[in-house]
């Protein structure tokens, strides 16, 4: 069996926890502080967008729950 540990480990044991939890601000200090937000709301669902440029990562909370992102966003590329 694999075991994922580090810096992955930190990122990943935030999916699926609501906005405020201590684990995204600790995911967060490994990429950040530097970052853009942008946020949405298509249909009544609330997105938020956190990119962080120089890691090459975003953070995405859907609904104030981390959510696995899709990919890079087009309007965080030059």
């Amino acid at each position: 069996m694999t075991t994922i540990a580090g810096e992955i480990a930190v990122m990943l044991s935030v999916l699926g926890r609501r906005q405020g939890d201590d684990r995204i601000l600790d995911a967060i200090s490994l990429v950040g502080p530097r970052m853009e937000v942008d946020e949405d709301d298509l249909d009544g669902e609330k997105s938020t967008y956190f990119l962080f440029r120089p890691a090459g990562t975003e953070m995405v909370l859907e609904d104030d729950v981390a959510r696995p992102s899709d990919g890079p966003r087009a309007w965080a590329l030059p």
